[in-house]
């Protein structure tokens, strides 16, 4: 089996900074992109097909018969609608409506079929469904709940499927696979449902299913937050790819003078033009050739004959985006179809009165103007606009107040045309509009390229040129601005970040309006003084929380808390809903934010969160970041007595980027010289470590070392070790699992033990939490060999929770334990008793029988009794199940599973299924970057399987001794059982931590 080996070769050097004590490892180079190694597509069909092939062997046979006759829509509805004649009220209205419901699911599978390179068959699902309404007929109360849970999936697949068009199928592909994998099952769980319960069925059936279906809606809320991400980089991209040169006016002259014939009316004074554009042509227009030609649309410049009446358009976005330097660059490139083009400056009254003052009296000397006459010049202006055959353009730049600029606006026109540019939306009611935003980094690199076209620039500048404009968030203004100092300076892109790192302040003080085309009166250091300073106290609460979180998709559920709740005065507006939709209605129309009505979400631009940041003082700060802390602590799922978050894994994935982003300007404010006396609260702790737990059952270990960092940390700086020492005995327990799932066993057990001293010393008999660590201290214990410690262990945890005779710990987690004493036993060689122990924790807790885990586990007492053929059929349906778990067909659990599968077809002499396993293992574990230990292991039975099958060359020998001379320097770092130069399966497993061994 020919397979390219040194795309394999994917060990390297990977530092430590999270501040965390770390024995020297080696670990994955994660540069390369996975799709080049492995082809996924195969692990999503084969996840699928494991799907189909669960249902049709958990169906009887006269279910199954049925379900393989229905395989369309089309199909469904005709046999419901034949087998199913008049009924009562609540079934006629499900058999109308259930149809619409449907349509969903049917574009939804149809996109999946679309996405796969192999042929998939999706017809089963139909058949389970006919079976699902059929039995559900039984009662009106089956019925109207099923219904329900449909009409509750289909409606967010809806949105997921027309959200979904404008996202690549790769980047949803495996969400895709889950959440079709998760609904056959639900479906089949409920047809179980009725063949289990044949009598009437009571809510406390209904409950399981009820949760598994809002797990499956709270997957789709998650993966359409995920497409309107993707669609967003995407948009932004797409938008600019079309860069062009600047166009050129076709015979602009004779388009002009045919203008001019078609007009009744001159100018007064005998005048043939009157172009008041407030700057030249911008040599450094750029990026904008898209919103141009989408203007010259909107108000019909390219229809023949031009038309008639009163066009608009608002420009609006951030300020510094350019819009201004679009109005001024489209008002010159149509000078030829407008004779008059008219530049209103509508910040303020003052200002548009000012503007209005000039245009009637000085430039186009209307009769009846006069100076000093406020408002009988303006009614001239509007009429002289109203009435003229003249072909005019106004442009009212900057504007602020609807009801200033209603005041100036002519209403009417026979030839007339406008361009609104404001940073608020509400200018776009009643006429046409285009957004005007960030440049995505790679029109910002050439933006940067174009600017500084006169200086060659090597690859390292290019480079550093894409890292500054991504410092700069595209914002073109910042860009412009921050080059022409670089280059007055005449520093290198390096020298620049470097002293915009050390000091952005001083910078942005050497920043000079005339730096910007036609002199822009605002720079970076006063761009949004003036929406800050418009504030409400409210809003700037709110503001200074959604400075410190990440910028995209923040859900307004957020800001939501409940009424009883004891919060900061910061907080108050998120207690009534009406305050709440006050303060973001403020921050919209001052276009600080934005919001995404469709599912309820919130953004705002990194450069305000930049520049709102920076504004804060320490006390300011200190504030803003307790309210975020808050808010997210109640956000986010808690953690406690050893109790897993499963179903509320997708609940935790909607805010973990905010706690990253929360926790990343912690750091950087304890890292500031100017912010000093910064504090965490206890809520902030709170949130880390719940935060810390998700990682690690997520096995995201990178990620759970820096919260770790940040969170240890946190509690030093405010003694909180001394005042709250069960949370940090909780960030101790994290931290154990976090080194141990590496393979760093001693460094496992010191965290461990220091969480069992303080738990021991503040909580009584009974307490699950003091269980928990002990059966931890058991699990590592097997990992080290120490089975008899091991086994002392996890009986003190059983026996830790019996009070007064009677066992307080949860049914669910004695079970766990038991099922870890099982291992103990299956590692020490005693199967006899790991199997007795088995069937104790199944009889007790007997849903988990199935779970992945425990048939993982199980199979291991077969291979440990030699029985090879019933170790790989338990790891085949083990790897079925956990397909179709939350983590999906590329879990490290599958690639445990993969790995034990090609040992085994190893032992069988089937060595090319082996090496197609260990490949299949290996680029999971690359993509989920997964720790050393479980690298080091596939690599080892690979050289076993190609060492017996024969190397095809010298080149590919060589190549696979060089990757097991990594896999031995792994060994050599981890802390298993056996010497260094041991090799084999068992030493190359004592690396792995028990719970996937």
């Amino acid at each position: 089996m020919k397979i390219e080996y040194a795309r394999l070769k994917m060990f390297g050097m990977r530092p430590n900074n999270s501040g965390l004590p770390s024995p020297t490892g080696t670990h994955v180079d994660s540069s390369k992109e996975p799709d080049d190694i492995f082809d996924f597509d195969a692990l999503f069909h084969q996840s699928w097909k494991a799907t189909t092939d669960r249902c049709k062997k958990d169906l009887e046979n006269d279910e199954l018969a049925v379900a393989l006759q229905v395989k369309s829509l089309s199909d469904f509805i005709a046999r419901l609608e034949s087998q199913h004649g008049p009924g009562n009220e609540s079934q006629l209205e499900v058999l109308y409506l259930l149809p619409f419901t449907l349509t969903h699911y049917d574009t939804f599978a149809t996109m999946f079929v679309k996405m796969m390179k192999r042929n998939v068959d999706v017809s089963l699902m139909w058949g389970l469904l006919y079976l699902v309404i059929k039995v559900s007929f039984r009662s009106i109360d089956s019925l109207t709940r099923v219904h329900k849970l449909l009409k509750a999936v289909g409606s967010h697949l809806g949105a997921l499927n027309d959200i979904t068009k404008n996202t690549p199928p790769q980047k949803i592909l495996e969400d895709s696979i889950l959440l079709h994998n998760k609904i056959m099952i639900l479906w089949l769980n409920i047809i179980s449902l009725f063949r289990d319960v044949p009598n009437k069925i009571q809510g406390k059936h209904w409950k399981p299913i009820e949760d598994s279906s809002d797990n499956i809606v709270e997957m789709i809320k998650e993966t359409i937050d995920k497409c309107l991400q993707i669609s967003k980089i995407l948009l932004n991209t797409q938008k600019h790819k079309s860069l062009q040169l600047k166009l050129l006016q076709s015979n602009p002259q004779s388009l002009g003078d045919e203008v001019l014939l078609q007009s009744s009316n001159t100018l007064p004074g005998g005048k043939t033009t009157c172009h008041k554009i407030p700057a030249s042509p911008n040599a450094n227009f750029f990026g904008r050739e898209s919103h141009i030609k989408d203007l010259k649309t909107k108000l019909q410049l390219d229809k023949e004959p031009l038309p008639t009446g009163l066009l608009s358009v608002a420009l609006h976005g951030l300020g510094g985006m350019g819009k201004t330097q679009i109005a001024i660059e489209f008002a010159h490139r149509h000078t030829a179809i407008f004779p008059v083009i008219l530049w209103f400056n509508g910040e303020t009254e003052e200002s548009m009165q000012e503007s209005f003052n000039s245009a009637a009296v000085e430039w186009l000397g209307l009769p009846g103007a006069e100076s000093n006459k406020d408002a009988e010049n303006r009614m001239v202006l509007i009429k002289w606009l109203q009435e003229t055959d003249i072909r005019w353009l106004l442009v009212y730049d900057n504007a602020e107040d609807t009801a200033i600029f209603n005041k100036y606006w002519p209403g009417m026109a026979k030839n007339g045309a406008a361009i609104i540019t404001a940073r608020k939306h509400t200018f776009n009611w009643g006429r046409e509009s285009l957004e005007v935003g960030e440049f995505p980094p790679d029109i910002g690199l050439e933006f940067i390229l174009f600017l500084l076209r006169d200086r060659v620039l090597s690859q390292a500048d290019r480079e550093a040129a894409l890292e500054l404009t991504q410092t700069l968030h595209g914002h073109p203004l910042s860009i412009n601005l921050m080059v022409a100092l670089m280059h007055n300076k005449m520093w290198s892109f390096r020298r620049f970040l470097r002293a915009y790192e050390a000091n952005r302040e001083r910078l942005l003080a050497n920043l000079k309006p005339e730096w910007s085309h036609g002199g822009y009166n605002l720079t970076l250091g006063n761009l949004f003084s003036m929406s800050f300073g418009a504030l409400s106290p409210n809003s700037h609460h709110m503001l200074g929380v959604l400075a410190l979180i990440s910028p995209d998709i923040i859900t307004e559920d957020i800001f939501t808390v409940n009424p009883d709740l004891e919060i900061p005065e910061t907080l108050r507006f998120c207690q009534d809903e009406d305050e709440f939709d006050d303060v973001t209605e403020e921050l919209i129309a001052l276009a600080l934010i934005k919001r995404v009505p469709s599912n309820e979400t919130i953004n705002i631009h990194r450069l305000i969160q930049d520049e709102y940041k920076s504004q804060l003082d320490s006390t300011a700060w200190q504030k803003a970041f307790d309210a975020a802390s808050v808010l997210l602590n109640e956000a986010f799922p808690k953690q406690d007595k050893g109790e897993r978050f499963e179903s509320r894994m997708p609940i935790c994935a909607r805010y973990i980027q905010h706690v990253y982003c929360l926790r990343d300007n912690l750091n950087t404010a304890l890292n500031a010289k100017h912010k000093t006396g910064i504090v965490p609260s206890a809520e902030y702790v709170e949130l880390m470590t719940n935060a810390a737990w998700y990682c690690a059952e997520r096995q995201g270990l990178d990620e759970l070392e820096i919260m770790l960092a940040n969170a240890f940390r946190a509690m030093e700086t405010n003694n909180m070790k001394e005042t709250a020492p069960l949370s940090w005995a909780h960030l101790c327990n994290s931290a154990g699992r976090l080194w141990g799932h590496r393979g760093y066993f001693d460094q496992s057990e010191r965290y461990l033990q220091q969480c069992l001293a303080i738990r021991k010393a503040h909580l009584g008999r009974g307490d699950q939490n003091v269980a928990g660590i002990l059966s931890n201290l058991g699990n590592l214990n097997i990992s080290m060999a120490r089975y008899d410690t091991a086994l002392s262990y996890l009986y003190q945890a059983l026996d830790w929770g019996v009070v007064d005779g009677i066992n307080r710990i949860s049914i669910g987690f004695q079970s766990v334990i038991m099922k870890n004493t099982a291992r103990a036993f299956t590692e020490k060689g005693c199967t006899k008793k790991a199997k007795e122990w088995y069937a104790k924790a199944d009889g007790l807790y007997p849903s988990a029988t199935k779970a992945p885990l425990n048939l993982f586990h199980k199979a291991r007492v077969c291979l440990k009794d030699g029985n090879l053929e019933k170790a790989r059929e338990t790891l085949q349906e083990a790897h079925e199940w956990q397909t179709i778990s939350n983590e999906g067909p590329t879990s490290l659990m599958i690639a445990c599973c993969k790995y034990r599968l090609g040992s085994i077809a190893l032992a069988q002499g089937e060595t090319d299924a082996a090496i197609q396993y260990g490949t299949e293992a290996l680029a999971i574990i690359n993509l989920r970057q997964s720790p050393d230990a479980h690298k080091a292991r596939v690599v080892y039975l690979m050289w076993r399987s190609k060492s017996q099958a024969g190397f095809e060359d010298p080149n590919e020998e060589q190549e696979f001794k060089e990757l097991l001379e990594q896999a031995h320097e792994i060994r050599k770092a981890l802390t298993g059982k056996g010497g260094y130069e041991s090799d084999s399966e068992e030493a190359y497993d004592l690396l792995v931590d028990i719970q996937l061994r």
